[in-house]
Parts: structure tokens; sequence; C-alpha cells
């Protein structure tokens, strides 16, 4: 009779069911790992990003815009305690026709601080007095809504101070404050983004004389000339001063990970940096170089008589006596200024605050005498940080490497990490290592329980099997004049029946038999 052909997935079934139990465990959970990890693959890559609709808005607006975006089928997100809506950023465009088309007018800051509208219904009879401070606050609104544009700040106020214009034109020095909410790896870069921003947008205002606090209370930039809490960790001089390390620190790993010591050393940097602004004027004179740029000549004569010109000692005493003959006189007088100029050369140089004054940084590497690594020697890697930083022995920097016995840790698997600043990200992606390693965990868990509870039952089955052999009903005499003992305690009758066994397993088998065939 002709056998079916066995299909593949019937053959797949029958290998896996012929598999050990700690095995298929195994492989469904490996199964739902890269299910989960799919999963979130697809989910990260799906997910879309999203733009502010409107921020500030008041209960009644949210309402009514919430439900004409269920309408219109768009999707949100209500962030700040109810007071922004975030859309897609695909989708912004149709909120917005959307809301436009059901009469829900929102200006992005809609609830807040006001921009320029402030200005369009105002009244002829609106002293100027009201007309400034209406433009100062417009001003202000506008400032704020560009602020919360910006990705990294979630929310933002403004405050300026503009001196009114005396009679002849000329006004005082602006000044504003800026109160924003940020992340605390906020950088000076994006400060000063924001200052010079404000800075731009108000006339006779300076980026030295804007104020940029964050909610936590930082002083992330002060106005030129105020008392800077250097002291503090909110100092702005601290602030750099620790960016500036941590910057050099980072190179100086990168480079001991490509030179084979990056995974087992660790590097310290400390640095003294000036913040003193110095404007230097020089002058040089050429002694050498001697131009005249400007010549004088003066010539006096006199010709004639000797009796004509009056003459004597003068005094008391002389009196005036004048000098007679036939004498010729004849005067001359020659004088003559000559000016010279040199060569003068006039230089202004005005150094920039944050120049660095000294550089100190201690370097610790693994000598690979317990871990056995090829790693380089301490003279190696001083010189080539000492070159690839630009250690200055005349300028007080110092460098010191020291080599010492690392002592054997397992491998993780975890890359070193390179100093960067970076902050931790809310990727879902980050969490699979975890994620797995969970499971992992509990495949074994489960597998070692299972076996456990398997070994468990097969010796709960030979204990069964112990007290059927006692209990026949009849015990004849085993070959060699050995009979099986029921006096006794349970584990020595199992004993001496595991002896027989291994000794005769023929007449065991025998015996077995009869017993089988009798019941």
């Amino acid at each position: 009779m002709p056998t079916t052909p066995e299909s593949p997935r019937d053959r797949l079934m029958r290998v896996f069911q012929g598999l050990p139990l700690a095995h298929r465990v195994a492989i469904g959970a490996s199964l739902v790992v890269l299910v989960l990890s799919g999963l979130l693959f697809v989910r990260w890559i799906s997910k879309p990003s999203y733009s502010v609709l409107a921020s500030g808005v008041s209960d009644v607006e949210l309402a009514q815009v919430t439900n004409e975006l269920d309408t219109l089928g768009v999707a949100y997100k209500i962030e700040a305690g109810g007071s922004r809506i975030m859309v897609p950023r695909g989708d912004l465009s149709t909120a917005r026709a959307g809301l436009a088309s059901a009469g829900i007018s929102l200006s992005p800051d809609s609830g807040g601080a006001q921009g320029y509208e402030l200005l369009d219904n105002q009244g002829l009879a609106i002293s100027t007095s009201l007309e400034k401070i209406n433009f100062q606050r417009a001003l202000e609104g506008e400032l704020a809504r560009t602020l919360r544009s910006m990705e990294r700040i979630n929310e933002a106020s403004v405050h300026l101070v503009i001196p009114d214009r005396n009679l002849f034109g000329d006004s005082g020095t602006a000044s504003a404050s800026v109160v924003i909410d940020v992340p605390d790896d906020f950088s000076l870069a994006e400060t000063d983004a924001v200052a010079n921003l404000v800075a731009g947008s108000v006339d006779n205002l300076s980026p030295g004389d804007v104020t940029v606090i964050d909610l936590q209370g930082r002083t992330l930039q002060a106005p030129e000339g105020a008392s800077d809490s250097v002291g503090g960790l909110g100092g702005r001089n601290v602030l750099q001063t620790l960016d500036f390390e941590q910057r050099v620190e980072s190179d100086i790993t990168r480079l001991l990970l490509t030179a084979g010591a990056g995974d087992r050393s660790s590097v310290m940097v400390r640095a003294q940096l000036n913040f003193d602004e110095v404007n230097e004027q020089t002058q040089n004179y050429d002694e050498t170089s001697q131009i005249p740029i400007r010549q004088q000549t003066t010539k006096e004569t006199f010709t004639g008589a000797a009796g004509a010109a009056p003459g004597g000692v003068a005094g008391v005493d002389g009196g005036n006596t004048t000098t007679g003959g036939d004498n010729q006189i004849d005067y001359t007088k020659e004088e003559a200024t000559t000016e010279y100029g040199v060569d003068l050369v006039t230089s202004s140089v005005t150094r920039a605050p944050g120049d660095v004054e000294a550089l100190h940084v201690g370097i610790v590497i693994d000598d690979g005498t317990l871990t056995g690594a090829d790693v380089p020697s301490a003279e190696t890697v001083k010189n080539l940080v000492s070159a690839s930083i630009g250690i200055n022995p005349d300028r007080g920097d110092t460098l010191v490497v020291t080599a010492v016995p690392f002592p054997v840790v397992e491998d993780t698997g975890a890359a070193p990490a390179l100093a960067a600043g970076t902050g931790a990200t809310s990727n879902p992606l980050d969490l699979l290592p975890q994620a797995a390693g969970a499971l992992i965990l509990l495949v074994v868990s489960v597998t070692l329980i299972l076996m456990s509870r398997r070994r468990k039952d097969d010796d709960d089955e030979d204990e069964d099997e112990t007290p059927a052999l006692q209990g026949s009903p009849a015990a004849p005499a085993l070959p060699g004049g050995s009979a099986t003992d029921t006096v006794g305690p349970e584990a020595g009758v199992r004993t001496e029946v595991l002896d027989l066994v291994q000794r005769q397993p023929e007449e065991i088998a025998s015996l077995l038999r009869g017993w089988l065939a009798g019941r």
C-alpha cells in the first residue's frame, strides 16, 4: 500500500516535537524576541514627527480644536498641561485648513502672549504711552513665539526694557531678560543663539545686554559686567570650562580607542581658562628711516658804513655811545631747520576671553599583566596625546601617563562610551538589549524549573516502582542464593534491588517477565 508523502509542515512539526523541552522553549523565546524587535522597529520607523498647532489655548478652545481634529481624522497630542496641541508634521497644513473652514481661528500662541495683533484694533484716541506699551508687549510676544518654535525650547518668556528717546532723538541702551524651559544639556552655543535672536530684533540692544535663565534658576548668560557667580555651577565661565574639558577628554578617549587602549583606560582633564578680554595697542618706530618731511631756511644780510650804525656800551655808566667812522660793515646770518620723519607702526590686538592658560591631563592605562591585552606603552601614549592636544610645558601644562594592572572583568559586549555629551535618548531601539536580556533570563529560569520538575518526576517514578517489587505475592529466591529483602528501611531495599539488577540483569529480567505473565 503506497504511503502518503510527508509534507514539509508535518516533517517540521515532527522534528520540533522530537526536540527536548528546553530546546523547544528556547526556540519559542527566540521567536518571541524576534517578533517584539520587529514590532518595536516598525513602530519607531512609522512614528510621526509632531509640530505645534497651537499653544497656550484655553479649555474651551481645547475642546473645540480636539473635536474638529477628530472630525478631520487628524491625530494629535496634548502637552503642557492641556495648553499645547501637537499634530503630525505632515498633517499640519490640513489641520490648519480644517480649523479655518470650521471658523476656529487660533494663533500659534492662542490664549498666551499676543504678538503684533495687539496693534490691529487700536483706536485713534490712544495715548502715546499706551501705544508704546502695546508695541513693547507685541514685540515680546513675537519673540516668545519665535523662541517656542525652536525644537529644544519648550516654553519661553521675554521681557524688554526699552528706554524713551530724549529731545534730541538719542536713547539709552536697551536690555532684555529671557526665561526658557530647556533640557539640562542645553549648550552654550544654543544660549548664544537665543541672545543673538533677541538682540537682533530690538533696536539698540546688544547680545551682551541679554540675560538668559532657565526654569531651574540657572543663569545661562549674564549681562556684561554683571557679577556672574563663577564659583557656582551655574556660572557661565564654569560651564564653558566644563564643556572644554569634556571635549578634550572625548578627543583623548577616541584617540586611545584607536591606539588600542581606549577600553582599558581612564582620562581626566583639568583646564585653566582666562576669561579676561584684553585690548593691546603697540607703536613701533624705525630708527634707521630718516625722511625729511619739512625744511625751513632763514638768511639775514647787512651792508653799510660803520659810522652809520649806532653802538656803544649799554648800561648806566656807559651811556649812549655812537660809533662812527669810515669803516665798512658787512653782516650776514643764515639759519636752516629740517624736520625728519621715521616709520611708525601702530597695532591693536584684542584677545577674546577663553584663552587656555594651563592644561593638566592625567591618563591611567592597563599594562596588560593581568588581562594579557596588547596595549601601547605609557611613553607611546604620552607622546601621542602630547602631540594631539598641544601640551606646552613652557605654559605650565602637565601630562602624566601611568600604567597599572587592571583587574580582569567579563566582557559585556558594550562598546566603551565616548564622551559626548550626549544626553539620554528616548529611542525605543535603545531598550532592545534590556528586553532581550530579560527574555533570555526568563527562558533560562523556565528551562531550569522544567528540568528540575522532570528530574523530580523521574525520581518519583523510581520510588513508585520499588514498592511494587516489594508487594509482589511471591518473591522466589534468586539464583545465587539471594532473595529480595522486604524488611528494613525503604532506602536500604531500594539499594539492594539496584545492586541485584547490576550484578544479575538476566535473572532479574526473567523474574519480572514471570510476574507480568502471572498478572
